[in-house]
């Protein structure tokens, strides 16, 4: 990709567009370019893609642009001029970032009615617009956490997973049971300064997620270990958010479950991602769709009566009809939520390397249609989305939860509307500032984690700078 601006310096806006229309990065040259003449601002762009030239010109009245303004100017330019060069649909228009429905909650903060809203959503960032009616309603369901910089999330990241997914890259692998027990023996110090530091700064914890990875591939009694020093050591209270991934049905016992409903685990995810088993083998995954159903019904058994399940839409080799009969599978069972992805590949994962198409982009977009109609219709609200670049389709991944049951814990992720603080390898800390919000990153892959664990606590320690 090469990339030139004249006039302007907003080279990044540009950019995201043609990763939108050209996520591989393919052969692609484009030129911005920003004048003013006669009282008029005109934004040309002029894309070049095997060997067609598309040129559009985006023009407005001159006046004091707004950072946004002048950035949507030089956005819809690009857009119209790269839409005719790829094959890609963009549902989302202009709208490039990870959060949606955080534009549609500054508009709304800025005294925008949500009718407004939605015109400026179709006529400004060219969204469709059944992705500006998800977006407006999960605004609306997000606006019922307001921003409180006294309450705090603790997220755990368990770096170990029975198998790698084809379509990711995460380093996770099985682990010897002695790289286990020494992980978890360093993340419980690392839980344990961790309250310290909660007490100490007077913060309240409103919600504990541990995942991963696949926290349950760790075997009953390190399981009960870890959660025995989660209640020994933070504020743990009865009925607080507290939710364990138990992603993966094949890690899934009646002991795992039992230690997790006696150390206070109220929230669980089985999650299936599909229920074919074909399907299951070429992505990688070892369970069957027998196993997930089998420990879907465990979990019940157990008393546990908040249970999300995912899938993915537009996993290889899969249609329309396939996804349709794992998400009625699904259904049919009630659970609590249900947490739909779109399939992203990522570059260094099998699928990515192996340079198979899976950008089954109209069947995809009629999979999350179906989705959002049938889970609407049995009283499933949206409540948490967000999107990832190079995803099928350039679509979303959206949450649907039963009134009462959406989690706290992944709205903060979307809203920064409390304080996080993950712990273990992968975790990175969101602290809120009174006017920004700063992070603080461990160490990505458990290695690096019990190597330099010493940096680990120290990075703790800037805690209390911060948030002092």
């Amino acid at each position: 990709m090469k990339l030139k601006s004249d006039g302007h310096s907003m080279e990044y806006e540009a950019e995201q567009m043609v990763l939108l229309f050209f996520p591989n990065h393919d052969n692609i040259t484009l030129k911005s370019s920003l004048s003013e003449k006669d009282g008029t601002t005109f934004v040309t762009t002029e894309a070049t893609a095997h060997g067609e030239t598309v040129t559009y010109t985006e023009k407005a009245e001159t006046k004091a642009f707004s950072k946004r303004e002048l950035g949507n100017l030089i956005k819809r330019s690009a857009y119209f001029a790269l839409r005719p060069l790829s094959p890609l649909p963009a549902p989302w228009g202009i709208l490039t970032g990870v959060r949606p429905a955080k534009l549609v909650r500054i508009l709304m903060e800025e005294g925008n009615s949500e009718k407004e809203v939605r015109r400026i959503l179709k006529e400004t960032y060219l969204a469709y617009d059944d992705k500006i009616d998800l977006a407006v309603k999960v605004a609306l369901e997000e606006g019922k956490h307001p921003r409180n910089p006294k309450d705090v999330c603790v997220y755990i990241g368990i770096p170990y997973c029975p198998t790698r997914c084809a379509y990711c890259s995460f380093i996770s692998g099985t682990g010897a049971t002695t790289k286990k027990e020494e992980y978890v023996r360093l993340l419980l110090l690392e839980i344990q300064r961790t309250g310290e530091i909660i007490k100490d700064l007077g913060l309240s914890l409103r919600s504990i997620y541990i995942g991963g990875g696949t926290p349950t591939s760790l075997e009953a009694p390190l399981l009960r270990t870890l959660h025995e020093g989660i209640t020994k050591f933070l504020p743990v209270y009865s009925g607080m958010e507290f939710t364990t991934e138990a992603g993966r049905p094949d890690t899934i016992t009646r002991e795992k479950l039992q230690v997790l409903k006696a150390f206070g685990t109220n929230r669980i995810s089985i999650n299936p991602q599909t229920l074919h088993d074909e399907t299951l083998k070429r992505i990688g995954r070892r369970h069957t769709s027998a196993q997930f159903l089998s420990a879907f019904a465990l979990a019940r058994e157990e008393g546990f009566t908040n249970v999300n399940t995912d899938l993915i839409a537009g996993l290889p080799g899969e249609n329309f009809e396939m996804y349709r009969h794992s998400f009625d599978t699904v259904k049919s069972l009630a659970p609590e939520s249900i947490t739909v992805h779109t399939l992203y590949v990522k570059r260094a994962s099998e699928i990515g390397q192996s340079g198979e198409d899976v950008s089954l982009y109209p069947q995809v977009s009629d999979m999350l249609a179906y989705t959002y109609r049938e889970a609407s219709a049995v009283g499933y609200r949206p409540y948490y989305m967000y999107r990832q670049k190079a995803t099928v389709g350039n679509l979303e991944n959206v949450g649907y939860a039963l009134p009462g049951y959406d989690s706290f814990y992944n709205t903060v992720t979307m809203t920064d509307c409390a304080n996080i603080f993950a712990l273990g390898a992968g975790g990175v800390s969101r602290l809120l500032l009174p006017d920004k919000v700063e992070r603080v990153f461990n160490f990505k892959h458990d290695d690096g984690y019990t190597r330099e664990f010493a940096e680990v606590l120290r990075r703790k320690e800037e805690f209390y700078k911060i948030k002092a």
